[in-house]
């Protein structure tokens, strides 16, 4: 029996390869089949089959899947012949439909019996890992089109919609024309009945609105180590129940997170037109990226995170193991036209700073918490989110931003809490005082702890006796302490004043 796993390389940068709305659509859905719909495809099988019966492997089975999720999937084949077979067919699939912009991995190994899957795993997983550092990608044969070749990338050039296109970008364009017309479902988990997600995001630009986007991933905390402690605690007595096991837990996790997204895409777009500017990009197991109007960006992570806390995953449970449902974001908002691989690494980067915070404010294991991170891009970044911070916002007695925020956090935590902290202070602001006058704190902010505070009074006194005399108390005092340092208690929200608050004259 042979143990066989496939994983995706180059995902991102093929998505995000371009700014053109149409093609990142075609490239989401060609990565989301490359394993989830190709493999059930070669076998002849429905794409949820594998989720439905326990695994087994009987005489005269030539192969079975075990799980397919968070970007790679494990299958079981009869034999080394069988195996070579379907694995070829599969990259020929996915080469295909990607022109080669996105490369397959695999792995097998005979399975020894004596060892337990988890074992069998890691010796997998140690094969996977060195196939993927030599493996090159797979490449169209540059400069051999029949026709004519691109400049640049000396793909083959096709004729599409009465314009010249290279291989992959045709193929992406090619996908997308055939979502439109219902030939192939979109994230067929999240169709939702009269909603549909923008085509062009331009579409939506409004001048007399901020015109940026967000660009929105989110990483399961502590999933990976979580599995694993799993799959070393199946009972090892019956592979294909420890299979079995392993698959229920793959489903459980795809389904929590699909559930998640369906509902919060229907709770923050209930009532809108038809047309969204939402646009989910990456959907696998628990690595998730949307594109969406800046303005919805935090609404919709806020019903993320509550939904996704109200899942357990039941196979966890039962194993004693954290069944919690937590997760980092970062969310990166930046202007139309921005490139988008650049934003969806900067919004990577602030997922990775949020699980930081977390960990830091002592949330882990069983006590883990949602977290969140964000950055506004007005022009080019040319360094790391960590160090721009600590150059502009980090002094020697203060520091502006509280960001990261975390979700259902102690009290003594509420500076950092999403809900008690950010949410609350913009509640509490936003609407109550004039426009330009909290600009006025964010510039002052920017020139010092002294400035701010000068400015902070000027507020309160302008306002004395005024209906909003306490919201102007509350901005006289912009700073807070924790842990002998001091926090710009406005800071986030005035950062972000464009993107959750109306203009509102004096």
């Amino acid at each position: 029996m042979i143990l066989t796993i496939y994983d995706m390389s180059g995902i991102q940068s093929y998505i995000f390869a371009t700014n053109k709305m149409r093609e990142m659509i075609g490239a989401s859905v060609i990565v989301n089949q490359a394993l989830f719909t190709n493999i059930p495809h070669l076998f002849d099988e429905t794409e949820d089959a594998w989720t439905k019966k326990p695994f087994t492997f009987n005489a005269g089975d030539k192969h079975k899947i075990v799980y397919i999720g968070g970007g790679n999937a494990l299958v079981v084949y009869d034999s080394s012949d069988t195996e070579e077979k379907y694995t070829r067919e599969l990259q020929k699939m996915i080469f295909n439909q990607a022109g080669g912009a996105i490369r397959l991995c695999s792995a097998s190994i005979e399975y020894d019996d004596s060892l337990s899957l988890a074992d069998n795993q890691k010796k997998l997983m140690e094969i996977l890992d060195y196939n993927k550092r030599k493996t090159p990608n797979a490449n169209t044969v540059g400069g051999f089109s029949i026709n004519a070749h691109d400049n640049t990338s000396f793909e083959p050039i096709l004729l599409f919609e009465d314009k010249y296109a290279p291989r992959s970008k045709y193929l992406k364009l090619e996908l997308e024309a055939n979502i439109v017309k219902g030939n192939v479902p979109y994230f067929r988990s999240i169709e939702i009945d009269g909603i549909e997600y923008v085509r062009n995001f331009e579409s939506f630009r409004q001048k007399e609105q901020k015109n940026y986007l967000a660009v929105i991933h989110l990483d399961g905390n502590t999933m990976g180590m979580r599995i694993r402690r799993f799959v070393q605690n199946l009972p090892g007595e019956d592979k294909f129940a420890d299979m079995t096991s392993l698959g229920r837990l793959s489903a459980e996790i795809n389904t929590a997170y699909q559930d998640t997204m369906r509902t919060t895409i229907e709770k923050v777009y209930q009532g809108r037109i038809k047309e969204v500017p939402f646009r989910p990009v990456i959907l696998d197991g628990d690595d998730v990226t949307v594109v969406c109007a800046a303005q919805d960006a935090f609404l919709f992570i806020s019903i993320f995170m509550q939904t996704l806390n109200e899942h357990k995953l039941l196979s966890l449970e039962e194993a004693g193991i954290s069944a919690n449902l937590t997760a980092g974001a970062g969310i990166a908002i930046v202007k139309h036209g921005f490139p988008f691989y650049t934003a969806y690494e900067i919004a990577e980067e602030l997922c990775k700073s949020a699980k930081s915070k977390t960990l830091k404010l002592g949330y882990e294991g069983d006590n883990s918490r949602s977290s969140v991170d964000f950055h506004i891009c007005y022009g080019g970044v040319t360094d790391s989110i960590e160090a721009f911070r600590e150059r502009n916002y980090v002094f020697e007695n203060y520091t502006l931003p509280r960001r990261p925020y975390i979700f259902n956090g102690k009290d003594e935590h509420k500076l950092f809490d999403f809900d008690k902290g950010f949410e609350a202070t913009k509640n509490s602001i936003v609407g109550a005082i004039a426009t330009n006058k909290l600009k006025g704190l964010r510039q002052a902010y920017g020139e010092g702890e002294m400035a701010a505070g000068i400015y902070g009074d000027y507020i309160k006194s302008r306002h004395a006796g005024e209906p909003d005399e306490k919201v102007a108390l509350l901005l006289s005092e912009p700073f807070e302490e924790y842990n002998g340092t001091n926090y710009g208690i406005f800071f986030d929200i005035l950062d972000l004043l464009d993107f959750v608050a109306p203009e509102l004259e004096e």
